[in-house]
């Protein structure tokens, strides 16, 4: 189903993954790499992130995963490492064939969160609201971080591109939860990433293909509030 050997093995996790447990604690599979599968693969994605905005959902899987990450994920895949937990979320590593992958389930306060199953990843996966608000947000912590890539504002322009424009009410999410910040580190970000050399270095990093390149930078000007 996907092309890339990683996001092979990601789509593998996240099969095994215990689709009773996450429903029960309203958890959904999101963040960057939720966005690059749903959308042909345009980037590489490297990492798996639950988040989950119900105290008591996360409560559940804080109860419920005490020592390793199996009562969330079943065989074959396996822990790597060890498992770190606290109020911000739960973190391991783990393996499925060679492939190690940084799993996190994240206890998201900040915003509420929908979603439902996703019949092309085969997991519960937050619907388009909720992604749009996340990674407004994401790109307000860490929008201009050199080690980020710009890969959050990147993600908003494939879904601005593939989906259309940024939902009123992602907007609204993510103002209350940050206020005018949202919108002075997205025109701040966009302003780094119109840099050609910088942008090109992007992409490069994150293996986007030249076809998927073009056009980016416009859709993110039409969406600047």
């Amino acid at each position: 189903m996907f092309e890339r050997p990683h996001h092979q093995a990601i789509a593998a996790v996240l099969r095994a993954v215990d689709a009773d447990l996450i429903a029960e604690a309203n958890c959904y599979f999101g963040g960057g790499t939720a966005i690059t599968l749903l959308l042909g693969e345009y980037r590489q994605s490297w990492d798996i992130d639950f988040l989950c905005a119900d105290l008591a959902g996360y409560r559940l899987l804080r109860n419920r995963i005490v020592d390793d990450i199996a009562p969330f994920v079943r065989p074959p895949i396996e822990q790597v490492g060890s498992l770190r937990k606290d109020q911000y979320g739960i973190r391991t590593r783990v393996r499925f064939g060679a492939a190690v992958i940084k799993l996190e389930i994240i206890f998201e306060a900040r915003i509420p969160l929908q979603g439902g199953w996703e019949p092309a990843l085969g997991v519960a996966t937050l619907d388009r609201v909720s992604l749009y608000a996340s990674k407004l947000l994401a790109n307000a912590d860490r929008g201009l971080d050199a080690g980020a890539l710009s890969r959050d504002l990147i993600d908003l322009a494939m879904m601005v591109g593939t989906w259309g424009p940024i939902p009123p009410e992602a907007w609204e999410r993510a103002d209350h939860a940050y206020g005018d910040h949202v919108k002075k580190a997205y025109h701040a970000a966009l302003r780094k990433l119109d840099d050609p050399a910088y942008f090109a270095h992007c992409c490069d990093q994150l293996s986007i293909a030249p076809a998927h390149r073009e056009g980016l930078l416009d859709c993110l000007a039409a969406e600047a509030p």
